[in-house]
């Protein structure tokens, strides 16, 4: 369960199995309670370093190393959101409306929707790339947006190029390989 950062002594447990962890068999049910206790507690450890101040006192290679460290502590935030979404939707909510003026009615549904697909099966592997840090939510909008014109092969050769190439470039592939628009 979770995976190893390379060149770290860090271990990640995703928060899909931290959940799992808390109560077997209760999938996603016990959501409301481990987000009190990893408030603060981003598997980088980066976050906590930084807000505990004296980044003056950084060095620029430990400054550097933040950068993509905090870029794997979105993804994870991110894909504890995505379960949010997606549990809200299991259960008949409508959680567009729940996240007030923080986000656009859009972004809310666009959100909505690619938290579904990745939970019902249509983004194979993403929700662990979301949560590995290994896949931005830019790769993910890419993938979520393109997924319907892309063979299997194609689709899972993308997501394990997710760590090598940006999302525009991703984008830029991922329509190479996709089969055309067809209009009805």
């Amino acid at each position: 369960m979770g995976f190893e950062i390379p060149d770290t002594n860090v271990h990640v447990v995703t928060l899909k199995d931290y959940v799992t962890t808390l109560q077997p068999g209760a999938g996603l049910r016990s959501l409301s309670h481990p987000f009190r206790i990893i408030e603060h507690m981003f598997p980088s450890g980066v976050l906590e370093r930084i807000e505990a101040g004296g980044l003056d006192c950084w060095s620029d290679a430990a400054l550097a190393a933040a950068l993509p460290a905090t870029e794997r502590d979105r993804c994870w935030v991110d894909s504890g959101q995505m379960l949010v979404l997606a549990e809200l939707v299991r259960r008949g909510r409508a959680p567009e409306a729940m996240f007030g003026s923080w986000v656009s009615p859009h972004e809310a549904q666009r959100r909505t929707k690619i938290a579904v697909a990745l939970f019902d099966g249509s983004l194979p592997g993403v929700a662990d790339a979301l949560a590995a840090g290994t896949a931005s939510m830019a790769h993910v909008t890419v993938l979520a947006e393109l997924r319907d014109r892309l063979a299997p092969d194609a689709f899972a050769d993308l997501l394990a190029r997710t760590g090598e190439l940006h999302p525009a470039k991703l984008r830029r592939a991922a329509q190479r390989v996709a089969r055309p628009v067809t209009e009805a």
